[in-house]
């Protein structure tokens, strides 16, 4: 029998700001991101071995928003299909429960080496072939996904043995002598292998940033690593850290999967997959206005413009005074110059509702 399993990144926030080091958590929010895109995809591609060609064994890492219903993929000898990816959740469809516990179990390894310290959960729930039978195991997954939750995480980690250094920015146990370039000298850092691995995350998560500024026509400016790099005037620095939660897109999800409760399991499935494409669009969009606004804006010169007020270079290199920890579905966090944060938060919000007045 098909089995729906719905995974959730838990504590997200509490990972990503563990430490106080801005290259940290830039790491920590690359390492979310790709715990259920990157890693999901690894997992699913192992284990249905459908391997980096495509969907020879029935899983697609491109494209699933587009696929045909149900129907016709079990006919075709499908393992595993994703149906939604949006707000720190996925959901995938497996064709037994033996292949979705190898999957997760393949997921859960690779994460302990790639994330340590990043929780996940997940709920599960059998799909009968009737009408609503999808709908029904999504409120059923949803509800073993919340139990889970609710019962928490215990853990076995070992902070460490005899005497030990601790980590310069999380405090637990030193496990890992992390040698790094700043400011054209080299340092070395005693680091927990959480924070070890956020520090070498962030090295994707910069080059994905400045490609995406080349993109948003900030060619000139460089995504900062550091605090210090936000703009601030010597002496006057002030930080802004803004966290935009959707307006109702859980329950917007919720009611669309109510209003298939008599329909058939393909038409719902063809709903969640283009209510996740649309969400997904609709902050990339939203993110890119915001972005071009400011560059735009810094783009002006005269001694009352928003560059003259801001100190946009440090060390030969020039710095976007934005820098974007979270975005996934609804969910957006960044951290800017402090005087930024209002207008910044502002523009995003009436951007994404005007975007998403149709979803749901």
């Amino acid at each position: 029998m098909s089995v729906l399993t719905i995974l959730e990144c838990g504590s997200i926030q509490n990972y990503i700001f563990a430490s106080n080091r801005l290259r940290e958590a830039i790491g920590a929010s690359y390492l979310v991101k790709e715990a259920l895109e990157g890693n999901l995809y690894e997992a699913l591609s192992v284990i249905t071995g459908s391997g980096s060609a495509g969907r020879e064994s029935g899983f697609s890492r491109s494209g699933w928003e587009n696929q045909t219903g149900l129907t016709e993929l079990i006919e075709t000898g499908f393992k595993a299909e994703i149906l939604y990816i949006g707000g720190g959740k996925a959901a995938v469809l497996f064709l037994n429960k033996e292949i979705a516990r190898e999957t997760l179990s393949y997921l859960s390894s690779r994460l302990l080496v790639r994330a340590p310290g990043l929780i996940l959960y997940s709920g599960q729930s059998n799909i009968d072939s009737t009408p609503g039978g999808l709908g029904r195991a999504w409120q059923t997954s949803l509800a073993d996904l919340s139990l889970h939750k609710e019962r928490g995480q215990v853990s076995l980690r070992s902070e460490g043995l005899g005497l030990t250094t601790n980590c310069v920015t999380t405090g637990l146990a030193a496990t890992i002598r992390y040698e790094y370039r700043e400011d054209n000298w080299t340092k070395v850092d005693n680091l927990s292998a959480s924070a070890a691995a956020r520090r070498a995350a962030s090295v994707n998560a910069n080059s994905e940033a400045k490609a995406w500024l080349n993109e948003m026509g900030g060619r000139q400016y460089d995504p900062p690593e550091n605090l210090e790099n936000l703009g601030g005037l010597e002496g006057e620095d002030h930080l802004a850290v803004v966290h935009i939660d959707g307006n109702s897109i859980g329950v917007r999800l919720d009611t669309l999967v109510r209003t298939y409760q008599d329909r058939t399991n393909d038409e719902l499935a063809r709903a969640l997959r283009q209510f996740s494409h649309s969400l997904k669009l609709a902050s990339s969009e939203s993110l890119n206005e915001v972005t071009r606004t400011l560059i735009q804006a810094l783009s002006e010169s005269g001694e009352n413009t928003l560059a003259a007020r801001l100190q946009l270079e440090k060390n030969g290199r020039k710095y976007l005074p934005l820098r974007l920890l979270i975005s996934g579905g609804d969910d957006l966090t960044f951290v800017c110059e402090g005087r930024l944060g209002l207008a910044l938060a502002a523009l995003y919000l009436q951007t994404f509702s005007r975007k998403t007045d149709s979803l749901g």
